[in-house]
């Protein structure tokens, strides 16, 4: 009989071993039921991912001037946004006052102003808030200016609208009425305003330039710090300017400017056909002032410096100026 050596025993015994395990390890495994839930879930999870930044056709009350849900957007992050200004006006119904609220009275951040449904609870809110203070019958409207990308300062929404009646219902499901659209006819304007403000700003670095843009009917008040020098320029459609304090109307065209009086307040009423185009040209009078007076003073220190160098120089001759260059060269 032939011998078995023990070292082919465990060379037949390990590569049994081998083929065991790997016989265990590519045998297939039955899908428990939690497999089964753990995979819908992620299926259920990665597809509403992808569906949410196309939602915006059902969700219709989130849009805005982009579309599709704060938050879900995949441009989200390519928009840049600037607020002009908020105004907050209620109306106390039973007297007709006009009063005005700060708009973080009760709001400490301003993202309430980019939103829609944002809007409106920010309107109930301040309805509660008001009625703490006896005013239980109130009216209440917003006027937000924005600008998106570089554009016109525009209104957000429509300030003739009440807040508080029906005509300001918001519906995840439907438009908003009450939102202003974006003015996308203007957006070629970019590159012209850029070109201004840079020609404006080389003249003087102490000028500052809004672009504003508005609707046909709807004015805008504004208010002018006491330190700033103001013009109006039309650059598309037609205004008048209402210089409160001096009870006078000026109506101005296309390619037209006029100064507005500074620490008090003027209306600029929209009365063309299309939406009315114009800019601000602020001079701060202050920072003018004070560039001018250290110009002066250091044009002033410097004559002086001048004077005391030449007043205290040794009086040579030029014999011995010479003398005294070459001595000091020969000591080197």
């Amino acid at each position: 009989k032939e011998e078995i050596k023990p070292e082919e025993s465990k060379t037949s015994s390990l590569k049994s071993a081998i083929a065991n395990a790997t016989s265990v390890k590519n045998a297939p495994v039955k899908a428990t039921f939690r497999h089964k839930m753990l995979t819908i879930f992620a299926l259920l999870y990665l597809t509403e991912q992808a569906f949410l930044p196309y939602s915006h056709f059902i969700t219709k009350g989130y849009n805005n001037w982009t579309n599709g849900l704060y938050g879900y957007s995949w441009d989200m992050m390519v928009h840049s946004w600037h607020t002009q200004h908020v105004k907050i006006t209620f109306i106390d119904k039973s007297t007709d006052e006009v009063h005005y609220l700060k708009p973080t009275a009760w709001a400490s951040a301003k993202r309430w102003s980019s939103h829609a449904d944002m809007i409106v609870q920010y309107a109930q809110c301040i309805k509660g808030k008001l009625k703490e203070h006896n005013y239980d019958d109130v009216e209440i409207r917003f006027d937000i200016w924005r600008s998106m990308n570089g554009r016109f300062n525009q209104r957000q929404i429509d300030p003739r609208i009440d807040l508080l009646s029906a005509d300001a219902k918001w519906s995840t499901f439907e438009d908003t009425p009450w939102l202003q659209p974006l003015l996308t006819n203007l957006s070629d304007w970019r590159t012209r305003m850029q070109k201004i403000e840079n020609k404006l700003s080389s003249k003087d670095q102490n000028v500052l330039v809004t672009f504003v843009a508005d609707f046909p009917g709807l004015f805008l008040e504004n208010y002018i710090p006491p330190d700033l020098n103001t013009t109006i320029e039309v650059l598309e459609g037609q205004i008048i300017v209402e210089l409160i304090s001096l009870k006078k109307n000026i109506t101005l065209n296309v390619g037209e400017n006029t100064s507005v009086p500074n620490g008090d307040y003027h209306n600029v009423y929209t009365v063309s056909s299309t939406p009315s185009c114009y800019m601000y040209v602020y001079l701060n009078q202050s920072d003018a002032d004070i560039v001018q007076l250290w110009d002066r003073f250091y044009n002033l220190t410097d004559r002086l410096l001048n004077e005391t160098i030449v007043r205290n120089r040794p009086l040579h001759s030029d014999k011995e100026e010479a003398d005294l260059v070459r001595v000091s060269y020969e000591n080197v």
